[in-house]
């Protein structure tokens, strides 16, 4: 990363992209402290000023505040600052006009190593149903079509505290900066107002009659939060006279617009209760949300939102910046998560010689999720306690730039990821070096010494374990019978 002296201007992009891994938002100090890290000042940033213990990089962000510089783009409440929406739009508009060198990976690499925090590229956080059959190869599927305002007044009803045929959303999704500047809004309140056409909505019932929102969740998003008078219009070309106007404010000669909003009447395309959760991901995948499909923990976090999606966001939310698991962007980060807690249970059940109902990864970490938007808040405070513990010990015996792959340089691996967190955690009470040696033995679990020497081509037992079919039952199992043994 290059020397430079920073001007105040200089700061106001990593200071916003601070904020937006922050949800909590950051005081003075601890923005000035993040941002050091992040962008190392050197040279005349780093004289101490006259009469003062601290130095010209500190006045610099100090001057940010006293100056009112972020004053537009961050909301302020008990002495924190939190990105605002204007804030958002910022970033998004820099990162479109190529001035982003440092966006989410830039702040990963603030520590100044060569981490990288990618997984690797087979890892594409799509579901391995190696094998899953769906008995019956249709799907229960509506097509229908139903108006804003009755969208809204499911929504309204579950806001309510009404559980019963209401509309979900699932929120989180606006946790990763996964949300459309104001002129986006704004022309899509024009597009439904102009009748041209928006992309179908999905859904899927639960047993209740509650319909979950899969894919349009913004758009449905930015049309309830418009009717709600959460934003202005701006940047309208054809109807300019809505510029500036909430949704209150169409009133008089601007009424009519109001009810093309409330009457407009979208395509939704609903999934039946019922039908195989593990063949509803695998239709949702296939969904095209500009032009990227939905993964399988987008899609589950829809489903099962309570107190699984709580936890998720929860550890997640502790690891940003430097400490980013992963990349949080599509969920990753949730999913790698989900999986070591699912190993975790998977590997107790069999402990206790309980039957594991599996008919496919998929099914399984739905089931997980399931399982844990019933737990009781003791067990929710157990299980992520086990996990913040688990990595953070993983990171300071094995490091960084080691912890979670196959080799130092290499990328994380998803089912290293997990295994490794799950020796920690079952010898929690043991040294460093003998987790160390525990994980290197499941690596090497019964090669054959000969053949590697003699065969440049030879995979290990373990090599062939995640290689092939990594997710199904028998290999799942299998390697939590080799850490049973390498454990016991």
């Amino acid at each position: 990363m290059s020397k430079k002296i920073y001007s105040e201007r200089d700061l106001i992009l990593p200071a916003l992209l601070i904020l937006r891994g922050n949800q909590d938002g950051l005081n003075t100090t601890e923005l000035k402290e993040e941002l050091r890290l992040v962008l190392t000042p050197s040279g005349h940033d780093l004289d101490i000023l006259q009469g003062r213990n601290d130095d010209v990089f500190s006045q610099k962000v100090r001057n940010l505040i006293s100056h009112k510089t972020l004053n537009k783009y961050v909301d302020i409440l008990d002495g924190k600052y939190r990105l605002n929406q204007d804030g958002l739009e910022f970033i998004e508009n820099s990162k479109n006009e190529g001035l982003i060198e440092m966006d989410d990976d830039y702040i990963n690499d603030v520590d100044g190593d060569e981490y990288s925090a990618d997984i690797e590229k087979n890892d594409d956080f799509r579901d391995e149903n190696a094998g899953f059959e769906v008995a019956d190869k249709s799907i229960a599927l509506d097509n229908i079509y139903l108006s804003v305002s009755d969208l809204k007044r499911k929504y309204d009803r579950l806001r309510s505290g009404i559980t019963a045929n209401t509309l979900k959303l699932d929120d989180s999704f606006q946790r990763n900066g996964d949300i459309w500047s104001r002129k986006n809004k704004s022309l899509l309140i024009e597009s439904v107002v102009l009748n041209i056409p928006i992309p179908s909505i999905y859904l899927s019932e639960d047993k209740e009659g509650t319909l979950i929102v899969i894919d349009g969740r913004q758009r449905l998003s930015t049309l309830f939060d418009y009717m709600d008078d959460k934003f202005r219009l701006s940047g309208l070309s054809i109807l300019s006279e809505l510029n500036g106007k909430k949704f209150s404010q169409l009133v008089g000669d601007l009424a009519k617009y109001r009810s093309k909003i409330e009457d407009r009447s979208l395509h939704v395309a609903k999934i039946r209760y019922g039908t195989d959760e593990t063949f509803i991901i695998e239709t949702f995948e296939r969904v095209n949300t500009k032009g990227a499909r939905l993964n399988a923990q987008e899609i589950r976090n829809a489903l099962h939102q309570g107190k699984s999606t709580e936890l998720l966001n929860t550890i997640s939310d502790l690891y940003y910046g430097s400490n980013e698991i992963i990349d949080k962007k599509r969920m990753k980060d949730k999913y790698l998560i989900l999986r070591y807690v699912a190993m975790r249970l998977y590997y107790e059940k069999l402990q206790r010689n309980s039957k594991v109902e599996f008919k496919s990864i998929t099914d399984f970490l739905s089931f997980v999720m399931k399982y844990l938007n019933e737990a009781s808040d003791e067990d929710i405070s157990k299980i992520k306690n086990d996990f913040i513990d688990s990595y953070n010990r993983a990171i300071i015996i094995f490091g960084r730039k080691q912890a979670f792959r196959l080799g130092e340089g290499k990328p994380i691996n998803m089912i290293v990821f997990e295994m490794t967190l799950l020796i920690v955690s079952l010898m929690q009470n043991k040294s460093d070096e003998e987790i160390k040696i525990a994980l290197n033995n499941l690596i090497l679990y019964n090669v054959d010494e000969k053949m590697k020497e003699l065969d440049v081509n030879y995979e290990t037992p373990f090599e062939i374990n995640i290689k092939y079919h990594r997710d199904s039952k028998d290999n799942i199992e299998e390697r939590l019978h080799w850490i049973k043994q390498i454990v016991e």
